[in-house]
């Protein structure tokens, strides 16, 4: 199925916001004050870059469909397919984020790849992605109980364990000692810090 809509340009079903506020507070410590930060995989709103919009010198937001609503100044949301060249500046972000997103794509390497190339030395890559655990949990929540978006869960492409995402992060050049890789949610979910 192909994506033409961000998480939350419609109306998302119970638990799809609480899930957002759980990854929303993994990745907030790692925002220090006056960041350059990315978020790959923003959403309709851009709703990580507003929340941190007064602590941030720049918020840049990328994902399939972006509201045209006026933001803060410091944040612009760019409407662009995450799994093309996203042309994005290099060297030039302090952090870039990407929350449940390469389990949607056809070559999470590509994205992988360019937010290596847009950090500045020193930068960190912050990821989420369910594990192969929680395929089966998901498609209930979603088919059955009908509490998370069966739209997301239908576009999932694959789900990754810690060894998947470290091949991909070593391939595009980040270093292994600079990556850790967490399970959280009971295994049901990676979180990812990769330090260029």
């Amino acid at each position: 199925m192909k994506r033409s809509k961000s998480l939350f340009e419609s109306k998302e079903p119970l638990l799809e916001k609480l899930l957002q506020t759980i990854r929303f507070k993994k990745v907030e410590p790692f925002i220090k004050n006056g960041s350059k930060l990315l978020d790959l995989g923003c959403g309709y709103k851009g709703a990580f870059l507003k929340k941190e919009y007064s602590k941030i010198s720049e918020g840049r937001g990328c994902d399939i469909s972006v509201t045209k609503k006026r933001l803060p100044g410091n944040i612009k949301l760019i409407p662009k397919d995450l799994d093309g060249n996203l042309r994005l500046p290099q060297n030039h972000f302090d952090v870039v984020i990407s929350l449940a997103v390469i389990e949607h794509l056809i070559n999470p390497g590509a994205l992988i790849n360019q937010a290596y190339k847009t950090l500045k030395k020193g930068g960190l890559l912050i990821l989420e992605t369910p594990t192969p655990k929680a395929q089966t949990l998901l498609e209930l929540l979603a088919y059955k109980i009908h509490v998370v978006s069966e739209q997301e869960i239908r576009d999932h492409k694959n789900y990754y364990s810690g060894n998947d995402l470290l091949k991909m992060l070593e391939r595009s050049g980040f270093k292994k000692g600079g990556i850790k890789i967490k399970p959280f949610e009971l295994g049901f979910n990676l979180f990812v810090t990769a330090k260029k």
